[in-house]
């Protein structure tokens, strides 16, 4: 008989199962290797003590680094912030996708004149698979395989929208990778109160607090920028 199928994640309960019938070398998936690529000359380090009006600090990396090790299944490889250089990020981009499985990069995917992911990609044998979703926040999201068959996101420079595409895109996509069947996110239903009633063509990621009484408040943003807000959620709904 079939005690477990392939792609279960083995928790305690499942080595409770493999302990039983003798299993002591089960075989695995490997950890899926991950790079993460910030870009942006106003980004600076999230030691720096003081900044200009133009500038800020680095939560991107931070968000996502502990994100993906927040996960069993991820080792970080590389993480670097990269300047608004074309030739900087060509080289940065190759040492990436030669290093891992998975490059995560945010920033520099919008129409600015200093956004040169999409056509750096395709200049390192990257095909871009889309550019821009109906979503909010993320709208300017990417996503592209390498020629060796690696995957590239690239996730919007707004903190708030690259905190919350990071979940709601790279996690499941790492899982997948790394060959779980159950690789989606999980999704319960929440009630939430006071909804916003202006209604817009896109799919809407909603950060949004917890309350006591099991409903979800959305918090009042600023936008995408706002991280204060986000530091105050529970989570997001959609």
């Amino acid at each position: 008989s079939l005690v477990l199928d392939s792609g279960t994640a083995i928790t305690p309960a499942v080595m409770a199962v493999l302990g039983n019938f003798g299993c002591v070398t089960p075989v695995v998936h490997r950890h899926v290797n991950v790079a993460i690529l910030t870009t942006g000359d106003e980004v600076l380090p999230t030691s720096t003590p003081e900044l200009k009006p133009w500038q800020l600090r680095n939560s991107n990396a931070a968000a996502i680094e502990s994100m993906i090790r927040s996960s069993p299944l991820a080792n970080i490889r590389l993480v670097e912030h990269v300047a608004d250089d074309q030739k900087a990020l060509r080289e940065s981009l190759e040492l990436a996708s030669r290093q891992s499985d998975v490059v995560l990069m945010t920033g520099g995917v919008s129409k600015g004149d200093y956004d040169y992911v999409p056509e750096t990609i395709a200049s390192i044998g990257g095909k871009i698979v889309f550019l821009g979703l109906p979503i909010r926040p993320g709208k300017p999201i990417l996503a592209a395989t390498t020629s060796s068959g690696g995957l590239i996101l690239g996730l919007p420079g707004n903190p708030v929208s690259a905190t919350i595409n990071c979940h709601r895109f790279a996690m499941p996509l790492i899982r997948r990778i790394a060959g779980q069947t159950d690789w989606r996110n999980g999704c319960p239903s929440v009630m939430l109160d006071d909804a916003p009633t202006k209604t817009i063509p896109l799919h809407r990621m909603l950060p949004v607090r917890m309350s006591s009484n099991n409903t979800a408040k959305a918090l009042p943003g600023l936008g995408s920028g706002d991280l204060v807000s986000l530091g105050k959620s529970s989570g997001y709904v959609s």
